[in-house]
């Protein structure tokens, strides 16, 4: 076997005090011409002798950047190997396998931490099939101090089986070339601009028998003339106190009652008028304010009662309000309105029978936003200004080394501050310009005189060890500060100002950091409700909001908001959190235009602080930033304030808005599906097969069959090994939902994803269902048989408990 050589890739400006110092001492080994021909790191291709015995080499690789690509890529290019990784998970094998063709045998030596599978029978699997793929193997050292007994065999002699897809292997196309993380943060960096695209010149439905659904308060009477012109149906809803069917084409309702949407969409559904198309355009005359719970509560109560009444036909949905971009630069800025933009990237990433775009638009242009609905579909985002339509994309940002914004011995305050990045960050600029740091958490914090006591004896201070380590590395080389204050208490936060320049003199800078991260962050919409929705409101809008008051009496050099890419790509369970960084996003270009002070609002790949990976993120944890290069990005970031909103990602971005928000991948697979496509068997894979011992089991196999185009799926075999991604499972669960009628959380699948755990999720959830409807059988049975002296008494009893 060939065996890959790895080392991690440092940051050089760390590494350098002691790269002359290792070299010397690596001088002093005898180095002698490596034996056996290995690829190297460092290079990306074969070892040299002159490398292998030149100490400089070792050097080079103790900061180098790892060319695992580059060189997994030669190796797989030229030489059918066997590729067995040595330790613990799967993480080379994933990256391995982005490179792979198809037939390729792909092996761990042991299990990854959290698969249960007995090691040593693990370990044997491998070596199995190591041996079925040709792989030689050193039986007479395998069986020395094996005890031998004869054991009867059949007769019929084991068949190798080759596994080979039936298609001719297509070029690697540059999509496919740019879906890998890049290694130059410099080429991370884009800002959204605006080009004028061409507009249709009229609405034209005609053809495409549907009904349209209206959500509008302004007057519809043009776009209902539209649309019956054209042979369709239109249903007008209004906003109102209480819900109200006017007639058949007329409703009435509160926009942010979640049960005013179920009797909605229960109305239309009895009467057989469930839509085809939805404008929903309640904001596109509004003035913010309070127009961002009315925006987002009836977006995602309309969305939730449609899966929950079981609809899943196609549907297109247009998301209008107004001034929710700075297109022009003269137009009023409403960041409550981003936030829609946001939240209309994650719809169709959950519920893959949806369609969604944003349109930026006023009410006087909603005749002329229904065309939206027959534009292309890589058109998501769109405004329309001055009589002109306008498409939004990402230009890349010319980084150079300009001078920092930072100063010396500045003062700067962080929200969030003891958060990973905030902590990060502080150590950024104590480091480098010894400055003055205010770290802002809104919990509770151990003065600065029990630091050492907690740090020696632990006991209930113990959970803040790690942070009260990383404060005093800070104090090395600055001042550190820890305050604590709620962000939306704009009292506390006033007086913070207030005390920090009385004691260290006007803040020069301020970084917005906090906000929900993690699996706080992280809430599929069929679980999120108004709860969910405030806890991030709270950090990012409100707390923007508190800071944008504060500061426009202050002049700060800059402020930071720690925005995210989900404001620009969505992403499962991030309805919430993709809108309210865009309403960041639209804060900053707002605030930007109204003061001197920078403002720029930095949508961040996601940083990745622990080693620990998941597969079914896999896909997006490729693209995740370390700390030491979260750190460059900051500091290329202070030295080129090149626009209100910059956008970080690790990617192509271009690529990555065609898969996630255009959803290329899924388009392309829906339309193999439709021309039936051919399936093809079940690659080579760790886990033995297990046939389906179950009706359920023999289904959950048919449908994951149709999702992936693979034939004799085992029970046991991996979801995500099977080349299922974070899409694909999406459809899956929906597609699961509608058969068989439970809720079936995305999370589940993603920690147990193999259809033994799944039909065990799907009995215990029929099962729960069955035992809910038996006990409201039984309470109801019990009332009937009651007085009603007897049920006006437990009625006065439980509302006197509730007292």
């Amino acid at each position: 076997y060939t065996r890959l050589r790895t080392s991690h890739a440092f940051h050089s400006k760390m590494m350098e005090p002691i790269l002359h110092t290792f070299e010397q001492e690596a001088a002093k080994i005898q180095l002698d011409e490596p034996q056996i021909p290995y690829i190297s790191n460092v290079t990306g291709t074969w070892i040299t002798a002159e490398e292998a015995t030149d100490p400089n080499y070792y050097a080079r690789h103790l900061r180098s950047a790892v060319n695992f690509s580059q060189g997994i890529g030669e190796m797989l290019s030229e030489y059918d190997y066997i590729y067995l990784e040595v330790g613990p998970g799967k993480t080379l094998n994933t990256l391995a396998r982005r490179h792979a063709a198809a037939g390729r045998v792909i092996l761990s030596s042991l299990r990854h931490p959290k698969e249960t599978i007995d090691d040593q029978a693990f370990i044997l699997n491998s070596l199995g099939l190591i041996w079925l793929a040709g792989g030689y193997v050193n039986w007479e050292g395998f069986d020395t101090h094996e005890v031998r007994h004869r054991v009867p065999l059949p007769t019929y002699p084991f068949e190798r089986q080759r596994y080979w897809l039936d298609v001719d292997a297509p070029a690697v196309t540059t999509a496919e070339k740019s879906d890998e993380k890049r290694k130059d943060v410099s080429t991370w960096f884009y800002a959204p601009t605006w080009r004028r695209a061409i507009k249709s010149p009229q609405f034209d439905g005609a053809g495409n028998k549907m009904i349209y659904l209206v959500f509008s308060d302004a007057d519809t009477s043009r776009i209902k003339n539209l649309i019956e012109a054209n042979g369709q149906r239109v249903i007008i809803v209004k906003s109102g106190d209480e819900f109200h069917k006017v007639d058949d084409s007329h409703y009435i309702m509160p926009p942010d009652a979640e049960e005013a949407f179920e009797k909605l969409i229960a109305s239309l559904k009895e009467s057989g008028a469930m839509p085809g198309r939805i404008l929903h355009a309640w904001e596109a005359d509004s003035e913010g304010e309070t127009s961002l719970k009315r925006g987002m509560y009836s977006l995602l109560w309309l969305v939730k009662k449609l899966d929950a009444a079981g609809f899943t036909d196609d549907l297109s949905i247009i998301v209008c309000a107004n001034g929710a971009f700075d297109v022009t630069g003269a137009e009023t800025i409403i960041p409550e309105h981003a936030a829609l933009a946001g939240a209309c990237k994650v719809i169709p990433q959950e519920y893959p029978n949806i369609r969604c775009r944003f349109v930026d638009a006023h009410a006087d242009n909603l005749h002329e936003v229904l065309v939206e609905f027959e534009a292309p579909l890589e058109d998501v985002v769109i405004a329309y200004r001055n009589n002109y339509r306008w498409l939004q994309h990402f230009e890349t940002c010319n980084i150079g080394p300009n001078t920092s914004i930072i100063k010396k011995r500045g003062v700067y305050l962080i929200t969030g501050g003891l958060g990973d990045i905030g902590l990060a960050i502080s150590t950024y600029l104590a480091e480098n310009f010894q400055a003055k740091l205010i770290l802002v958490d809104r919990l509770a914090f151990p003065e600065h005189k029990e630091w050492d006591r907690i740090l020696k004896e632990g006991g209930d201070g113990e959970r803040f060890i790690d942070k009260i380590k990383k404060l005093k590395e800070i104090e090395k080389h600055g001042d550190v500060l820890v305050l604590k204050a709620d962000i939306i208490d704009e009292q506390q936060m006033s007086d913070i100002f207030d005390w920090t320049e009385q004691h260290s003199g006007a803040v020069d800078g301020v970084i917005h950091a906090a906000g929900l991260v993690g699996s706080q962050a992280t809430v599929p919409m069929q679980a999120t409700g108004a709860e969910e929705c405030e806890k991030h409101f709270a950090a990012k809008v409100y707390g923007g909001k508190v800071l944008a008051k504060l500061l426009q009496q202050r002049q700060p050099d800059f402020v930071v908001l720690q925005s995210s890419l989900s404001a620009v790509l969505g992403g499962m369970g991030m309805f919430a959190y993709a809108g309210v960084n865009a309403f960041l996003d639209a804060l900053a270009a707002q605030q930007q235009r109204e003061n001197k002070t920078h403002w720029v609002s930095a949508n961040w790949d996601g940083w990745q602080f622990t080693k620990e990976k998941a597969a079914a993120r896999a896909s997006m944890e490729k693209f995740s930033i370390t700390p030491e290069e979260g750190v460059q990005a900051f500091q290329l970031l202070f030295q080129n304030l090149c626009a209100p909103q910059v956008a970080i990602s690790t990617g192509d971005l271009h690529e990555r808005i065609k898969k996630w928000v255009v959803l290329e991948a899924i388009r392309k697979e829906d339309d193999k599906s439709g021309k039936g496509a051919k399936r093809h068997p079940r690659p080579n894979l760790t886990t033995p097969y297990v046939p389906p011992g179950n009706e359920l089991q023999e289904e959950l196999a048919r449908v994951w069959g149709d999702l992936l185009g693979i034939d004799g799926i085992g029970i046991h075999d991996d979801f995500f090994d099977l080349g299922g991604h974070s899409l694909l499972a999406t459809q899956l669960v929906s597609r699961l939902r509608d058969v068989y009628h439970v809720e079936l959380p995305l999370r589940d699948l993603f920690e147990s994803p193999t259809i033994a755990t799944l039909s065990e999720s799907i009995n215990k959830a029929q099962k729960q269902t069955s035992d809910d409807a038996e006990q409201i059988a039984d309470v109801l049975s019990m009332v009937e048989n009651l007085s009603e002296e007897e049920v006006q008494a437990l009625l006065e009893a439980k509302e006197n408990k509730s007292k």
